[in-house]
């Protein structure tokens, strides 16, 4: 079974030369839930995804990193996300 979902997260951080857009990961673990709530008959209960430590990931087109899902009973399985371009798009979908 794939599930896939594209979602459009940015977060704008300033650093001292500029601006740099960022992926909020807390928004990403947030869209991940909701989707994964959406799919009939895939989560028991709330959905929830850990996406690590790291609360900002930087926009860099190709570079992913890996979320886990769970539910109030146990793992489902693991979700990778992808940065699409600069702007911070992003694609996620289950790893199988």
């Amino acid at each position: 079974m794939k599930y896939a979902a594209v979602f459009f997260v940015i977060i704008v951080a300033m650093t001292g030369c500029g601006t740099e857009i960022v992926v909020d990961v807390s928004q990403v673990e947030a869209s991940i839930e909701e989707w994964a709530e959406s799919v009939p008959d895939l989560v028991e209960g709330s959905a929830t995804a850990d996406c690590g430590e790291d609360r900002q990931r930087p926009s860099e087109p190709g570079s992913s990193f890996i979320c886990e899902l769970s539910d109030d009973v146990e793992f489902i399985f693991d979700v990778e996300v992808t940065v699409l371009d600069e702007e911070g798009n992003i694609e996620y979908g289950a790893i199988d």
